[in-house]
Formats: structure tokens, C-alpha cells, sequence
């Protein structure tokens, strides 16, 4: 019988195909404004690194999406879904920590941010409730 907790299927999981986009490019759009700003602003804080969590996070999702919109599609295949989804799951909860700690260091949750961990959350509750179902 096959653990599904087993260290190749960990593996297959922690693929870096998965996790992060091979467009070298694309590094360039999301670091440069944010490094200049963070330079420009003078300061960093914690609220600073709660930034770059979240921008990193809205940023990597992107890649898992992709190939889970594409082996949805049929354009890849499913076997490419669990460590997607494994992805999926880790950058929206990477989101909703952000969401939830920035207040904790000072910063009144505003509406963005309330919104965003609900969001966040709704959507989380909804990709694991379709995993299982899959």
C-alpha cells in the first residue's frame, strides 16, 4: 500500500516547477519598484517585510495557477495538479498571514485588509472543499 505521505511524493510536491515561474524576466517587474520604494521610504519595518511576504506571494501564485488552469484545460497533465494545488495552498496562507499579523504590529485592519483576509480565506476553504471533491 502507497503512504501518501511518503518522501517521493513530498518531493514530487517541492518541485521548483511548481513553486516559482522560469520567465527570468518577470524578476525584474516584481523587484524593481518594490526595492525602490522600500530604498525610498527610507525606513523598514515590520510592516515593510509583511510587504514583501505579500507582494512575493501575489507574485509566486501566479505560476501553480497556471499549470492548474492548464491541467484543468487539458493542456497539461493531471498529474501536474497535486503539487499545484500544494503550491496554491502554501502562497494564499503566506496572503492571509499577511493579512492577519499586519495588524499585530500596529496597523488598524482597514477595510483592504479585512476584505483581503476574508478573500483569502472564502477562496482557501473553496480550493481545498474542490480538492476533495476531485
Amino acid at each position: 500500500m502507497h503512504n501518501p505521505n511518503s518522501p517521493s511524493k513530498l518531493r514530487s510536491y517541492l518541485r521548483l516547477q511548481y513553486a516559482i515561474t522560469s520567465e527570468h524576466g518577470s524578476w525584474v517587474f516584481l523587484l524593481s519598484p518594490l526595492l525602490i520604494g522600500l530604498f525610498i521610504g527610507d525606513t523598514f519595518t515590520f510592516a515593510s517585510f509583511f510587504l514583501v511576504i505579500a507582494v512575493l506571494a501575489a507574485f509566486l501564485i501566479r505560476q501553480p495557477v497556471t499549470i492548474a488552469v492548464k491541467a484543468y484545460s487539458g493542456r497539461r497533465s493531471r498529474a501536474d495538479l497535486p503539487g499545484a494545488r500544494f503550491w496554491i495552498l502554501v502562497y494564499g496562507w503566506m496572503e492571509t498571514i499577511y493579512g492577519t499579523l499586519r495588524p499585530a504590529v500596529g496597523y488598524k485592519p482597514t477595510r483592504i485588509g479585512i476584505r483581503q483576509l476574508i478573500i483569502s480565506t472564502l477562496f482557501t476553504l473553496c480550493f481545498i472543499l474542490s480538492w476533495i471533491a476531485t
